[in-house]
Order: C-alpha cells, then sequence, then structure tokens
C-alpha cells in the first residue's frame, strides 16, 4: 500500500437480526437524551463493541471441537499441537453481518481498497502457557454455516501492513495454497488450514465482479480517531475507505459500479462518538460530503445494525 494511504481501521478485540430502515437524519438525533460514553480512541470504541473473544482448550494429544453461538464449528484433529500432554487455549471469534465488521474494525477490503463481498470472518489463535504457538503438520477445520454458498468464495487471510508507522493495519490477501484451502458444501464452506502463530484472521471472500468509479468523502472534521466505510444494500460487505494523509479526504478508486451502499463515517472526539450516514448510488466517480454529530454508541450501533 502506498505510504501515503492511511488505512485508519484498528484490528483489535474484534452482531443481530436483520431489519431494513428508511435513511437515517443524523439532525434529528437529540443527544441530551443519550447514555454517556467515555472512548479514548477508536481502538476503545471496537474493544468494548466489536465481537467478543471466546475461548475453551484442550488436551494436544487428544485434540477437540468446539461449537460457537452462531454456529461455526472447530475440529481440532489428536496431537495437533505439541508437547502431547500440553493444555492448549484457544482463542475464537466469528464475524458474519456487516454491521459486525464495522463495529469489529474489520474490514472487507484489499490492499488496493477493493471492496470484498464475504461469507463470514474469523480469528483462531493456539496458546500455550499463554505462548502463541503453530500447528504440528495436521490441519485443523473450521466450518462456517450459509444460507445460500457462493461456489466462487476463496479463502482469504489478514497480512499486516506496517506502512503506516503507529496506524499500521491488517489488509485481506487471497490465500489459497496448500496451508489453506476451502471447500463450498450446500450449507456451509469449510476450511482446512495449519495453524499459524503470526496470521490469526481468516474470511471467506470474493471481489466484486464489476466495472469501478472512485469515491471521495470529505468530513466536515478531521480527527486521527477516524474512519469511513462503505456498507453496501445488497452485498455482505463493509469495506472501509482509505484516508490520505494529505488532504485528510477518504478516496476509493475500486467503488464498484451501479452499487448501492451507506457511507459511514464516524470519530472518537472528546471522548464521544460523532457519525454521519450517507445512502449513495455508485453510478459515476463522486464526492460525498460526511457531516458528522454527535451521537452514542447505543444509537450508531442500532442505525449500523439497520443497514444489515
Amino acid at each position: 500500500m502506498k505510504n501515503s494511504l492511511l488505512f485508519l481501521s484498528v484490528l483489535s478485540a474484534f452482531f443481530f437480526s436483520c431489519k431494513k430502515a428508511s435513511p437515517i437524519n443524523n439532525a434529528e438525533i437529540n443527544t441530551e437524551t443519550l447514555a454517556p460514553d467515555n472512548f479514548s480512541s477508536l481502538n476503545d470504541f471496537f474493544e468494548k463493541n466489536g465481537v467478543p473473544l471466546s475461548t475453551f482448550t484442550i488436551i494436544a494429544e487428544k485434540g477437540g471441537t468446539y461449537v460457537s453461538t452462531k454456529g461455526t464449528s472447530i475440529t481440532i484433529p489428536p496431537n495437533t499441537f505439541s508437547p502431547a500432554s500440553a493444555t492448549i487455549t484457544i482463542e475464537f471469534k466469528d464475524i458474519y453481518s456487516k454491521s459486525d465488521f464495522l463495529l469489529s474494525g474489520m474490514p472487507a477490503v484489499q490492499m488496493d481498497g477493493s471492496p470484498l463481498i464475504s461469507g463470514g470472518q474469523f480469528y483462531l489463535r493456539a496458546l500455550n502457557n499463554n505462548l502463541p504457538i503453530s500447528s504440528n503438520n495436521n490441519a485443523i477445520t473450521v466450518t462456517q454455516p450459509s444460507n445460500k454458498p457462493d461456489k466462487s468464495m476463496v479463502p482469504y487471510m489478514a497480512i499486516k501492513d506496517t506502512t503506516g508507522g503507529s496506524k499500521a493495519n491488517y489488509y485481506w490477501t487471497s490465500r489459497t495454497t496448500p496451508d489453506y484451502s476451502l471447500l463450498v458444501t450446500a450449507n456451509s464452506y469449510i476450511s482446512s488450514f495449519f495453524v499459524n502463530k503470526t496470521l490469526n484472521w481468516y474470511n471467506t471472500d470474493h471481489p466484486y465482479y464489476s466495472s469501478m468509479v472512485s469515491l471521495t468523502v470529505v468530513p466536515n472534521e478531521i480527527s486521527d480517531y477516524m474512519q469511513s466505510y462503505m456498507v453496501f444494500k445488497n452485498e455482505n460487505s463493509s469495506a472501509a475507505i482509505f484516508q490520505y494523509y494529505s488532504t485528510k479526504h477518504f478516496i476509493c478508486y475500486n467503488a464498484p459500479k451501479h452499487s448501492e451502499c451507506t457511507i459511514v463515517t464516524f470519530m472518537v472526539k472528546n471522548n464521544k462518538i460523532f457519525a454521519s450516514f450517507k445512502p449513495v448510488k455508485l453510478d459515476t466517480n463522486q464526492v460525498v460530503n460526511a457531516e458528522l454529530v454527535e451521537t452514542n454508541s447505543l444509537k450508531f450501533k442500532a442505525d449500523l445494525k439497520a443497514l444489515d
């Protein structure tokens, strides 16, 4: 990624019924009736509002299985980890909805800013004595449930981008290799992979297959604790828009043409949340003004989940 790009999405601690809503009018928000927030940064916001981490343990020589509350199943064969007698802790979280992608700071986007359509993301890390470990020669499987599996889906992994210094983040890269494969069935996506102690995020995705237009988002305020997303109407995708150092504008040169989405721009300022929701149709190159107004986390999450 170019050094001039500031990808402000932050990976941290990384939820909900689908309900359509009319376009949101931020001017109608009555901040006097909102519950108080106290966020020190976007990291803090994601840690308090993102998908929570689950943990379970196995004995290495026995292996084990686990099923999340969202129906994702994990199968770990015996002797996947060493030593055989060790008690292995598995950290796990799974993300399926557009609101979850944003609230967890895990956008469905590639390194060049191109959005991805997602069948679900998950995080998995193995620890022995609180230290991250890799698996032996046994692959584990993670089965993600799906009502309408898409055979064009491929496996992706999150790779850390270090070009942004203290604002470094992750982007998704295709990972169809012997150490990570994906099987699409009638009702699920089955990932098979070797656990890597440094690569912990996995995604079932495919790119948008369309021509592209450019989108520029101009916020009415500037902050280092700010993000902007395209939350798409007809696809399971919430894609972060990169912010440029020079102008502080958010620019995507690979916005899928003719798509409908809501531009969600938000920031932490004075320990509070400010946000803008702007529905657009991406027919041509365009500039969108984001008028951020004060809200709170409960209102922000409700407005966001209405876009799922």
